[in-house]
């Protein structure tokens, strides 16, 4: 509800504001965070061409908002502005699957051709529990930071400390960490920079088929013309009768990886032992440069386009699959390796086999009639060739 005591007076171009606006249970909607707020009450006062709140008070996401400050007008246009926002313990669901508890204070100052925010946001609760898509989330950004900013973009600068109290839970299908973040926002909206350092405190990551537990370590932002990670970090995890110790420094574009493990063990059957659940020299073929890479990859968000290409760029195929040893004593050869090829937008080959045996090699011939239903010819491993229906039902 709006009490107004307002006269309005002088030229259209640049008419004299004076009088008072009192709010009593006002809302106002936040379309970019989905949120109401609301319960606003207070002061707005008019003189002097100067728009001066006097300690508006409100309610946003379960948590209290004050706004104190004025802005000083030249006619219509903004001519300076000094504003402080202070927050306390409001429960933020934003972006999609991240919660955080925050307290804030934020200051926003300058004038018709340049702002800055200033301040800090302190954490003391948050969770983040949301399977995500990193590759593509990069993609977004540099698509973003391709498009043209806008005016309102260029003029609002940023210099906002971001720190938690306690740790900052990740909870994905991948990965289960606790972080604390301690980080400083600086740059324009449209190009954010983001400066600071990031400590793992603990927690378990699943990358290419392995269960990496103890992780520890950290990852700075020290780069201030750009957003780039350096990352230092620990992880240990049981292969077989192996305790290895990862440790991985860098860049994503350039990851120095080394590998360690108890009772030792060279590093190349170390990456064998990682990539395909067995030591040897037959093994480790090739194997010297795909760990780093798929680790660089992982840290870097592309993880998921390497998985999606397998690895067509070093043996032609668009799918690899590699299955560690299983079976005990009983089973004959080494691990099962599956590899596809796309022919065609409907005509697809699989081609799988164990490792060291020649008993066990399947073929399979996918064409897909319809998006759900597919004819598939197989070639088994005792060589007998048959015609199978696929059909598939989704449920949303």
């Amino acid at each position: 509800m709006l009490d107004t005591q307002l006269n309005i007076r002088g030229r259209l171009r640049a008419p004299d504001f004076d009088g008072r606006v009192f709010l009593k249970e006002g809302a106002i909607y936040i379309d970019a965070i989905n949120e109401n707020l609301s319960q606003l009450d207070g002061e707005i006062q008019f003189a002097d061409h100067t728009i001066a709140i006097r300690s508006v008070q409100g309610r946003l996401a379960g948590g209290n908002l004050g706004v104190t400050g004025e802005a000083r007008l030249q006619g219509l246009q903004l001519h300076a502005i000094s504003m402080t926002t202070q927050m306390s313990q409001v429960r933020l669901r934003y972006p999609a699957g991240l919660f955080t508890v925050l307290d804030a204070e934020l200051v926003i100052s300058g004038n018709a051709v340049q702002q800055l925010v200033t301040g800090e946001v302190h954490l003391s609760r948050g969770r983040y529990r949301q399977d995500f898509d990193l590759a593509a989330l990069l993609r977004q950004w540099r698509q973003r930071a391709l498009e043209p900013p806008t005016v309102a973009q260029q003029r609002l600068q940023l210099d906002i400390r971001v720190a938690s109290r306690d740790s900052l839970r990740i909870e994905s299908r991948l990965a289960k960490l606790q972080l604390l973040p301690d980080l400083n926002g600086r740059g324009s909206v449209s190009r954010p920079v983001v400066l600071g350092r990031v400590e793992i405190d603990k927690g378990t990551v699943d990358m290419a088929g392995t269960r990496f537990s103890t992780i520890s370590g950290s990852v700075d932002f020290l780069n201030p013309a750009r957003t780039e990670p350096f990352f230092d970090i620990a992880a240990d995890t049981q292969k077989s009768d192996y305790q290895i110790h990862v440790v991985a420094t860098g860049t994503p574009q350039h990851i120095d990886l080394q590998l360690t493990a108890e009772p030792p063990l060279a590093e190349p059957d170390i990456l064998a032992l990682l990539t395909v659940g067995a030591t040897g020299q037959a093994l480790t073929t090739g194997l010297t440069t795909v760990l780093p890479d798929r680790v660089s990859a992982f840290l870097s968000g592309r993880l998921a386009e390497e998985i999606g290409r397998g690895v067509g760029g070093l043996v032609g195929v668009d799918r690899l699959d590699i299955e560690p040893l299983v079976g005990g004593a009983q089973r004959v050869g080494g691990p099962r390796v599956t590899v596809g090829k796309d022919v065609s937008r409907n005509l697809s080959v699989t081609y799988s086999t164990i490792l060291g045996s020649t008993q066990e090699d399947t073929v399979t011939v996918e064409y897909r009639l319809t998006d759900d239903l597919s004819i598939l010819g197989v070639r088994d491993a005792r060589g007998d060739v048959g015609v199978d229906v696929k059909y598939s039902i989704r449920f949303a």
